[in-house]
């Protein structure tokens, strides 16, 4: 299982810096936040260093809390196997996760709407679905569409590819959802390959 790490933005709430984030202690995600008084932390980012610092520790209790519950670990007992579990994730497992990891950085009207459609249409429709299948929908959706330049590029398993990943995934993977800026700059260049075939005619 990749570890989960959190790493929350502090928001300004008046005399307050406030840090929300979950905690896993119990077993179960649990919504957590901690305060800062402006009196005693005066600016924004020694507000930071300090969430920074305390996320540390909360990472560290829910990891080993979590410890392998999810997701067998590989036969180095260090990462799991991280292709099959990024094809074999559901969509309302991701969902979870964009909650976790995601959504408390985005601003409460934002994270309303995503609430919205997930819950209302994307989840009872497809929430059962596996990612691998969902790319394999996608795939057969747009393909009528291949005339027009349109195309699905599925990612699943692409940083699972990359030499050293089986000694240090998290070269490539910030967290169970984002991707470093090494994982980035790999997937670009796959989209970039991608869109190029699409737009520069082959050679007569």
């Amino acid at each position: 299982m990749r570890e989960k790490h959190q790493r929350p933005k502090v928001r300004d709430v008046g005399n307050k810096w406030k840090l929300t984030y979950r905690d896993y202690i119990s077993g179960e995600a649990q919504h957590r936040s901690k305060v800062w008084a402006k009196s005693k932390v005066r600016s924004q980012r020694e507000a930071q260093r300090l969430a920074d610092t305390f996320m540390e520790e909360v990472n560290g209790r829910n990891n080993q809390q979590l410890g392998s519950a999810d997701v067998p670990a590989s036969s180095d007992g260090n990462t799991a196997c991280i292709a099959e579990q990024e094809s074999k994730t559901t969509l309302a497992q991701l969902k979870d996760r964009c909650m976790e990891l995601s959504w408390p950085l985005l601003k409460k009207s934002t994270r309303d709407n995503y609430e919205f459609f997930f819950s209302s249409y994307l989840v009872p429709a497809f929430g059962d679905r596996k990612i691998d299948e969902l790319n394999t929908m996608i795939a057969a959706a747009v393909r009528p569409f291949a005339g027009q330049r349109v195309r699905h590029l599925n990612l699943t398993g692409t940083l699972a590819a990359q030499p050293g990943f089986d000694i240090d995934y998290k070269d490539w993977w910030l967290n169970e959802l984002h991707a470093t800026r090494r994982g980035c700059d790999v997937l670009a260049k796959v989209v970039d390959a991608a869109i190029t075939k699409v737009l520069v005619p082959a050679p007569a």
